[in-house]
């Protein structure tokens, strides 16, 4: 069977552009999302600017809560997606960028120094928020009523940043 040098200098070209576009994908991924750094562990999260980050069970924690009471699970799980649907709907209409996570654990930097660990993994609290106005420490907010966290940390940087 003979090749067609033609045929394959065109496939060579369509695999090397395939390539190429992945990397510039990447690279236009990382640019979108400067609050959140990887340091090459799945289970730390960096948060250096202004944000509130959504905490969620990850996997394993989910198979231990549905083992200790399935009907439970999904009654808690129905009632914390519910919640973190209002409190993204309430945080976004005020323009705050919202993270949402299954980390273990979550830094929070100023100005590249390291101010807030939370450690997530040993919570009785698997489904949370975190409120972070880009120069105080970070909150632990209440899902169910974001509005007086979100008035007292996120609306009190807004008004020192306008004055």
């Amino acid at each position: 069977m003979k090749i067609n040098p033609l045929l394959l200098v065109c496939i060579l070209l369509c695999l090397t552009n395939c390539s190429r576009s992945v990397s510039n994908s990447k690279k236009t991924n990382d640019l979108k999302i400067d609050s959140l750094s990887s340091m090459g562990n799945k289970n730390e999260l960096i948060i250096q600017n202004k944000c509130a980050v959504i905490y969620n069970p990850d996997s394993l924690k989910i198979e231990i809560m549905k083992k200790s009471g399935e009907e439970n699970f999904y009654t808690a799980a129905d009632d914390a997606m519910y919640y973190i649907s209002q409190t993204r709907a309430f945080l976004e209409k005020h323009y705050v960028e919202v993270i949402e996570t299954d980390s273990h654990v979550v830094d929070f930097y100023i100005n590249g120094k390291s101010i807030t660990r939370f450690d997530l993994s040993g919570r009785d609290k698997v489904w949370g928020i975190i409120l972070f106005n880009g120069t105080d420490k970070p909150i632990d907010s209440d899902l169910t009523n974001i509005e007086p966290d979100y008035e007292r940390i996120m609306k009190n940087e807004l008004s020192q940043i306008t004055k």
